[in-house]
Formats: structure tokens, sequence, C-alpha cells
């Protein structure tokens, strides 16, 4: 059913300027593998250890100048079930590197309306979250000015879901096909472990 969400178009461009810091930020979720809501107005920070910091390729999506994110011309992400999810949320994975530009002050977050589907997370380990943001107690060095983190998506049912990238202060919605293509988007490259 998520899949089918008709009216969805690959990029959500809201781009204007909005000075509002978090979306929403009151979320009363809870349980194990749920980031409180005090969390979702600064995200779960990375660490300090990118794992590369080469350009983005062609299947990525830059967003603002500033965080790379899968691009909705590229096929879908394709998930694995999780063996003994710690919560019903992290019941399917969606591997995928999240690139940013070094020393770019930028938050991303589950859109508000996905916040009961969707969590997301990077860094070594990779925390199931509704925001992330660059690290705070270091600069990992770049040659290229770009830095990436292994982790990705999670979802209790594969599906088209939108985040928020926030960079300074502005703001772009972004839909990512998680296991399931959104409209327009090719399907993940094999089927997806539903």
């Amino acid at each position: 059913m998520r899949a089918a969400r008709a009216g969805w178009v690959a990029v959500f461009l809201a781009a204007g300027c909005a000075s509002s810091p978090a979306p929403g930020g009151t979320s009363t979720l809870a349980g194990p593998g749920v980031t409180p809501s005090s969390a979702v107005a600064t995200g779960e920070r990375l660490d300090c250890n990118a794992i590369g910091d080469d350009r983005p390729t062609a299947g990525s999506l830059v967003v603002l100048d500033g965080v790379a994110l899968p691009s909705p011309r590229a096929p879908a992400l394709q998930t694995s079930r999780q063996q003994s999810p710690p919560s019903p949320l992290q019941a399917y994975f969606a591997k995928t590197g999240l690139g940013f530009k070094a020393g770019t002050a930028w938050r991303l977050t589950v859109a508000p309306e996905d916040e009961g589907h969707l969590r997301i997370g990077w860094g070594s380990p990779a925390a199931p979250s509704l925001g992330v943001s660059p690290p705070d107690t270091c600069s990992p060095p770049s040659r290229t000015g770009w830095l990436w983190y292994p982790g990705g998506y999670w979802t209790d049912l594969p599906g088209c879901y939108a985040v928020v990238v926030h960079v300074g202060e502005r703001t772009q919605r972004v839909s990512v096909g998680v296991g399931a293509p959104c409209p327009g988007q090719p399907p993940p490259p094999a089927p997806s472990d539903a």
C-alpha cells in the first residue's frame, strides 16, 4: 500500500527559505529502536569515521549543494529483511551511503508523515533515528571536499518515503524508494526481500 502512494513526485522541491530548524520535533513514538523526539531537533550526530571522500556519482542527487542522497532516476533501494529486529520499524534495511560537503551545516530528518514507518542512520555503527547531522567533535579530512558514511534506511514496510534535507536555513523534501519505487522510479535491481 505504501508503494502505491499516488501523486508523489520523485523529488519534492519545497525549497524555499525556511528558518524552522526541525519539522515538528514532537513525535510521541516510543519503544525499542525509536529515537525520542528530543533527538529530532539536532539528529543523531555522525561519528568521526568517514569511509570515503569521493565526489558524488551519477547515481546521487546532490540536494541544496550540501548532501548527496540516492537519485530518483536510479533504481529504488533494495531492502533485506532483518533477522530478529529490535523493533518492527527495523524489519527491513536498505543499505546506502550518505555523502555531504565537509564543513557544511546540514541535517537530514524523516518527514513528519513518515515518522511511523521510517528510520535513518549512518556511521559506525549506524543508529536508527528520526534525524542525522554531521559530527560536532571533529572535522574529518577530505581531499575532494566531500565525506561519505555507511548506513541507510530502516522501515516496517517497503515503500516510497520522504526525508527533509536542511542545509543552513534552506530545506528540501526528497522522496526515497526504500524497497519499492517512488512514482516514475525504476524498481530495485532485484526483488526486495519482502
